[in-house]
């Protein structure tokens, strides 16, 4: 009998990992497809919409632009509103349910205006600066709008802007208190003097009392700068421009002091007119200065309810007194009311290829 012969394989060493290989892939594969059906369901919808169309928010998470009225439909109200219905989100909306019934769209209320509280200074060297607020009894009867904008020519030389404005408001006189200074571009250091001399007019315009005459701030204020380019051995000079204004029944009574060729105006229906300018009839560019001068030509007048009081360094103020200046039409359309910040911004930085100097301004919206 022949004897079979069983051949045994040898025994493997380790573990067999195709199992856990596969359920590993396994794994990445649903991690892969949870993963795409949620971007798939919170996906970012881009649609071209038109200039001044709303959006509409729907639940799913998608955005749709209203569909255009046609010939004979009515078309949508000039102010749209934005909305949270009550009635279908309760008085609360829990975290994570989709919003129903939401619309974006222009406010019906205007921005409010914060509250002028303390002193506010403004001096940019390399950039534009813009400040709103209101101020008077019960922070509504003055809008305030003020600005700073960088020349064109100090941003081609590569040199800081030379201007500086402020405001604060007299608690105990019920008036506000502006500044606006002009560094004189011919010193290095015009641009500190111009910043240290509206310091001053603030600081005293705070503590001026009851029954004093503003235009006497102007006296140490400029001693205040003439002892700050002495000890800090500084070469520059400043104009000033600064004013009172302080609300009536009927308007406001506006006192201007100056010192150079920074300007005061003021706009009511559509015309403008002066409170201070000191321009040169031959055409050379020199003017009075601290802390040369310290002395100030003041003047006092009452302006009606709806005017616009303007106090603005020579690189704003030139463009707005010219003749038939189209910036001053332009502006006495457009200062009917307050223009938001940004706006007023961009007004007072507008292009121009001759006007090319530091600009600022302070307008003041009397209500």
């Amino acid at each position: 009998m022949r004897r079979a012969e069983v051949l045994t394989e040898p025994a493997r060493a380790g573990y067999d990992l195709g199992p856990l290989v596969g359920a590993l892939l396994f794994l990445i594969a649903v991690f892969a497809l949870v993963l795409w059906l949620r971007r798939r369901r919170d996906r970012v919808v881009t649609r071209s919409v038109q200039t001044g169309a709303g959006v509409m928010l729907r639940e799913g998470g998608t955005s749709r632009p209203p569909k255009q009225a046609g010939a004979g439909s009515r078309s949508a109200p000039s102010q749209q509103r934005f909305r949270l219905p009550s009635a279908r989100l309760g008085k609360f909306a829990r975290l994570g349910k989709p919003v129903r019934g939401l619309a974006f769209g222009p406010s019906r209320r205007r921005p409010t205006e914060p509250v002028l509280t303390s002193a506010v200074l403004i001096h940019g060297p390399w950039f534009h600066t813009v400040y709103h607020g209101c101020g008077g009894s019960g922070g509504a009867r003055v809008v305030i709008r003020a600005a700073t904008v960088r020349g064109v020519a100090h941003a081609f030389d590569g040199t800081p802007a030379q201007d500086a404005c402020g405001i604060t408001w007299n608690q105990e006189r019920q008036s506000l208190i502006a500044a606006v200074a002009d560094g004189l571009g011919s010193k290095p250091d015009s641009g500190d003097v111009a910043h240290h001399a509206v310091a001053g007019v603030l600081r005293e315009g705070q503590r001026l009392a009851t029954g004093k005459d503003f235009a006497a701030i102007l006296e140490p204020a400029a001693g205040h700068v003439r002892r700050f380019v002495e000890k800090n051995q500084f070469s520059g000079a400043t104009t000033l421009v600064l004013s009172e204004i302080r609300p009536t029944p009927d308007g406001a009574e506006v006192t201007v002091s100056a010192v150079g060729d920074s300007e005061a105006w003021f706009l009511h229906d559509g015309t403008w007119t002066v409170l201070h300018h000191e321009r040169r009839s031959d055409g050379e560019n020199v003017t009075r200065h601290l802390p040369s001068q310290a002395r100030g030509r003041a003047r006092r007048v009452r302006v009606p309810h709806g005017s616009v009081v303007v106090l603005a360094s020579d690189g704003f103020a030139s463009a707005l007194g010219m003749d038939g200046s189209p910036l001053g039409r332009e502006l006495a359309a457009r200062w009917r009311q307050p223009p938001p910040p940004v706006e007023f911004l961009a007004q007072v930085g507008f292009e121009d290829e001759y006007f090319t100097d530091d600009r600022t301004a302070v307008a003041v919206w009397i209500r």
